[in-house]
């Protein structure tokens, strides 16, 4: 399939694909169009989700793309369970070269609000794409339960080791409880020139410290690999709003891990050739918060290699998530004022 004129839908969607639980199979090429959608919330098994897709398959491909959402703005109450990314619930293909705008915003008291700016599980491969949406959850007084705002996927490499989030950006804006850069928390595979160059602003939460990430919010510790490289984080503005009287702490690359002691795992996380810096920081009313140099409450994780001189050009082994006879091959240029990346068919 391939998009021709932008599309333009004065209608709320579900997620394609959610009534009948299946995925999409197919080849999308956005061929550098627009489409505008307002996500609707669709009910499956107890737990609401929003997105463009229900799911992408293995085999498919979505690429090429500019996704502008129109608002998504819903009261949600406190026994709900809601998931959900710009451009799918779940990936387990390939999202690349996808662009997502729009406008973001969430009134609840749920007891589970999971909110991403291209797709809320990620156990496929997302690459060269950025979000600069506006996304704001306010959670008000009653507020009793957990939310997070991730900026490329919630959660990655779950159910696949070999995931990936490669030359991907948040430089759009966040405003709400928990919140992560890129990733929400990471299970296995790579995290490779990735950059967060957007702005965070902390509001108020009902009880419980506030945690915030530039990169990755949690490393699970499952017993498998996850590398992280030449990425940086350089929010713009990072905010504690007036009525915040919870603690907020702030780990610049990954704010904590969990580890499984049911499986015994140990796991390795290796960091290389990343920083982060924090342009602007704004603390009101007294709030605390305390800022962790590289990683959050992270000691006990061994083999962690960290060093200096992150830097992000999508020219650097260009192809290289793609891999030697692929279907799809990148083709950069240069105009003199920045780069331009579009996903092309591989002849080779």
């Amino acid at each position: 399939f391939q998009v021709e004129p932008d599309i333009d839908s004065t209608i709320s969607l579900a997620p394609l694909g959610i009534a009948e639980g299946i995925a999409f199979n197919g080849v999308l090429d956005g061929n550098g169009k627009t489409i505008e959608y307002a996500p609707q919330l669709k009910e499956k098994s107890g737990k609401m989700y929003f997105g463009l897709f229900y799911m992408i398959d293995e085999s498919a491909s979505i690429v090429n793309l500019n996704i502008n959402v129109k608002i998504l703005e819903h009261t949600i109450d406190s026994t709900s369970v809601v998931w959900g990314g710009c451009v799918a619930v779940n990936n387990y293909g390939l999202i690349a070269n996808v662009n997502v705008s729009g406008t973001i915003y969430a009134k609840y008291t749920a007891k589970d609000l999971q909110i991403a700016g291209i797709a809320y599980d990620n156990n496929g491969t997302i690459a060269y794409s950025t979000v600069s949406a506006i996304i704001t959850v306010n959670g008000g007084s009653a507020d009793s339960g957990n939310s997070m705002i991730a900026g490329i996927a919630s959660y990655s490499g779950n159910k696949n080791t070999n995931a990936g989030i490669y030359y991907s950006a948040f430089n759009g804006e966040m405003s709400g409880n928990d919140m992560a850069g890129i990733v929400g928390k990471v299970y296995a595979g790579t995290i490779d020139s990735c950059y967060n160059t957007g702005s965070m602003t902390v509001t108020k939460k009902y009880s419980g410290d506030i945690k915030l990430s530039g990169l990755i919010h949690t490393f699970e510790q499952s017993g498998n690999v996850v590398n992280i490289k030449y990425s940086f984080v350089k929010i713009k503005d990072l905010t504690v709003a007036n009525t915040v009287s919870n603690n907020v702490t702030f780990g610049g690359l990954i704010h904590s891990y969990n580890r499984n002691t049911g499986i015994n795992a140990t796991g390795k996380i290796s960091i290389n050739s990343c920083n982060y810096s924090i342009d602007n920081l704004e603390i009101n009313n007294g709030a605390n918060i305390t800022t962790n140099n590289w990683y959050g409450n992270n000691s006990n994780i061994s083999n962690i290699d960290i060093s200096d001189g992150a830097s992000y050009n999508p020219t650097t082994a260009p192809n290289s998530i793609f891999g030697s006879g692929a279907y799809w091959a990148l083709e950069v240029t240069n105009s003199g004022e920045g780069y331009t990346i579009k996903i092309v068919r591989n002849v080779d």
